[in-house]
């Protein structure tokens, strides 16, 4: 029997140990495959029997990333903090999607016209950055590539289509999609079963 060895998964594997003791709180079970920066300090923790491939990134020595237990964080999955971003229980987010509390720049150029500079010195100016948190409630699924902007709070049970772009706050069991993402329709938290096996 061969066993081929994917280097990109070492890689990762290897980043990820090296990086694990960035992880304020580590559940149990937990497996971690994923990025973690604190550009200034800030607050990480994982649940237990959760999945995480995720870049975690905070900004501020007051950013705080909390995720749940038994979560799945695909690859390419960024949650980018500068203030808080909560994830519940059993929650999945698919791949390359990112969630950011911050509009990481000012929208008027001259409060913005030394970012790049600063940032290269180690030393981003977050005086004029809107921030808010933003916070993603148990058993929610986010689907591939999708963006969450600051402020959102998605409640219990939301699913969010592929692509989506979520600007704004829905309630729990909301089905929405599209850009920016709105709602296609309430479901229901108990589905019934019918006889023929399928779900309404």
């Amino acid at each position: 029997m061969v066993i081929i060895l994917n280097p990109k998964l070492l890689w990762r594997k290897w980043r990820a140990d090296r990086q694990k003791h960035l992880i304020d709180r580590l559940g149990p079970h937990t497996t971690w495959l994923g990025n973690a920066e604190k550009r200034n300090g800030g607050y990480l923790a994982i649940g237990q029997d959760t999945h995480c491939e995720a870049q975690l990134i905070c900004h501020l020595p007051a950013a705080r990333i909390e995720i749940g237990d038994r979560c799945f964080l695909g690859n390419d999955v960024i949650l980018d903090s500068a203030t808080a971003i909560q994830i519940g229980h059993d929650t999945m987010i698919a791949f390359q999607t990112i969630v950011a509390d911050h509009d990481s720049h000012s929208i008027y150029w001259h409060e913005r016209a030394t970012d790049v500079a600063d940032y290269r010195r180690g030393q981003e100016n977050w005086q004029y950055v809107a921030r808010q948190g933003v916070s993603i409630g148990d058993r929610c699924w986010i689907g591939m590539r999708c963006t969450i902007l600051k402020g959102v709070n998605l409640g219990e049970g939301c699913v969010v289509g592929a692509g989506s772009i979520v600007t704004h706050s829905f309630p729990p069991y909301s089905l929405i999609a599209g850009n920016p993402a709105r709602l296609i329709r309430s479901l229901d938290p108990k589905p019934e079963e019918h006889p023929d096996g399928k779900i309404s």
